[in-house]
């Protein structure tokens, strides 16, 4: 948890126990999880009124800790950024659930040359995030 702490305070964020709490929940997660979810996985062990679950989320968000990403049944969801990633995911159009996109090496270099296209443009981007869409293997089924 003093790995998270310093996470936090090296983010301009306090190291509360509420937010210790949401941020270990989202490292621990497989797949990016929505505002519910995150609130029912803290419920037994550091429960969080919904007021201030939204609220360190959206100061999570603002400092580059956090990804947040509207899904297909537009749902916000929040996945952890420890390693510094793109937000990239994939959203099954059906039945709306998500699961993170496999690495892919390439990636990054792909990125770097849309972020100097945009550069050129006179651009600057704040923020990345990959989404695609199609059918999860149940649903295909």
């Amino acid at each position: 948890m003093e790995q998270l702490a310093q996470t936090l305070r090296r983010h301009g964020l306090r190291a509360t126990p509420a937010a210790l709490a949401v941020l270990h929940a989202l490292d621990q997660a497989a797949a990016p999880l929505a505002h519910d979810a995150i609130a029912a996985r803290l419920a037994t062990s550091s429960p969080v009124d919904r007021v201030t679950l939204y609220r360190i989320l959206d100061r999570m968000t603002c400092a580059g800790l956090i990804h947040r990403f509207q899904g297909p049944d537009r749902t916000w969801r929040f996945s952890s950024n420890a390693s510094g990633s793109t937000a990239s995911i994939f959203a099954c159009t059906r039945c709306h659930s998500v699961a993170p996109l496999p690495a892919a090496p390439d990636l990054p270099k792909a990125l770097a040359q849309v972020q100097d296209k945009l550069r050129q443009q006179g651009l600057t981007s704040l923020a990345t995030e990959i989404t695609v869409h199609g059918l999860c293997p149940r649903c295909q089924g």
